[in-house]
């Protein structure tokens, strides 16, 4: 919706940003809205932005997985909160055809007794996404724990959703609880559950344009909440975002099943031997042993942390990348650990979590 320029109004004083929230009483769900007016083009641009959580607006919590049956329900149901409780005209075709510039894809991963979110964490903690990418690992004081690898734009986190689900607002990775949440969690419907939720957060039209291009193998310039709504873009986004993460070779040392340092060096002197390496075959023996070694226990992140305060970057970064590639094609068939195998089988079934409540 654009307006002329009223007389006597600079660019400056034109700029106005409003913003109104709605709390449904029924279920604790909050739909922000923020409008902006602007000047562009020498005429008034007025914009709306919505943020909403579509699990917790349509169920009340968002352990209960959406799927594509449901966004006629979804359109619906914003359209209602728009109009009647916020006094916003808007019809369900504009909702539809509104463009995406923040986007959180999420998956449920139910673990299998004795398994614990907190093992999972553990494991991939040892992970690393390269140098844009920060990593933090949080511990909380119920035990509960998330692990994030993060930039200004993009999030990959893993974190223990029962225990996140106790947490205080202030502590919790999910900040908003729903009554109906804490209603799950008084009930002790959780009680006994095992389960690692696993996030892509997105933020800016332009991460979420470039991360699904990449996703998806397509050319994204912008995208409409319909088209965002479609099983197969959210897998392809959730399975893309893990095996970026688990595909890189020193994550693929890392992730590992740990296995004795006698079966690997067994392993490795094997093929020298099928081989006949000379000189040569030993020393990289020796260097893909103490690789594996290091980055299987202490981590991807923190051996090349380590090297980095010794060596410089043009010293041990292409040179210490091709040896990690060579040793986790040397080292291929020792499997996954066990945690790393069942996230994997989860991720590429893409079942849709039901939680009954």
């Amino acid at each position: 919706m654009t307006d002329k320029i009223p007389a006597g109004y600079t660019p400056k004083s034109l700029f106005r940003k409003y913003t109104q929230n709605f709390t449904d009483a029924a279920n604790g769900h909050t739909t922000k809205l923020t409008a902006y007016r602007r000047f562009e083009d020498e005429k008034l641009n007025h914009r709306l932005h919505i943020e909403v959580s579509v699990p917790k607006m349509l169920f009340g919590n968002n352990l209960q997985e959406l799927g594509e049956a449901n966004f006629g329900a979804v359109v619906s149901r914003l359209q209602r909160i728009l109009s009647f409780n916020m006094g916003i005209e808007v019809s369900e075709e504009t909702i539809e055809n509104s463009i995406v510039t923040k986007a959180h894809f999420g998956k449920n991963v139910p673990l299998p007794y004795p398994r614990t979110s907190i093992d999972a964490i553990l494991e991939l903690q040892k992970g690393d996404l390269g140098k844009a990418f920060e990593v933090n690992h949080r511990e909380y004081k119920n035990n509960g724990e998330a692990l994030y690898f993060y930039t200004k734009t993009r999030n990959l986190i893993f974190y223990d959703k029962v225990k996140d689900y106790q947490k205080p607002k202030s502590q919790a990775t999910d900040k908003e609880k729903t009554s109906k949440e804490k209603e799950i969690v008084a009930l002790g419907l959780l009680r006994h559950k095992e389960i690692l939720r696993f996030e892509i957060r997105l933020v800016g039209q332009q991460s979420v344009n470039s991360f699904i291009t990449k996703a998806t193998g397509k050319r994204t310039e912008r995208i409409t909440l319909r088209e965002l709504f479609n099983e197969a873009l959210c897998r392809d986004a959730v399975l893309y975002a893990w095996k970026d993460l688990t595909k890189r070779p020193a994550n693929q040392l890392a992730f590992k099943l740990s296995v004795s340092p006698e079966d690997v060096l067994n392993t490795l002197m094997e093929q020298a031997r099928d081989r006949k390496s000379n000189v040569h075959g030993l020393n990289r023996v020796l260097i893909h042993f103490g690789l594996f070694q290091l980055i299987n226990q202490f981590g991807a992140h923190y051996v090349r942390n380590k090297f980095e305060k010794v060596w410089s970057d043009k010293t041990c970064g292409k040179r210490l990348n091709d040896k990690i590639k060579e040793s986790a094609l040397s080292l291929k068939d020792i499997p996954n650990a066990e945690i790393v195998g069942l996230i994997d089988t989860a991720l590429n079934k893409f079942e849709k979590y039901t939680f009954d409540y």
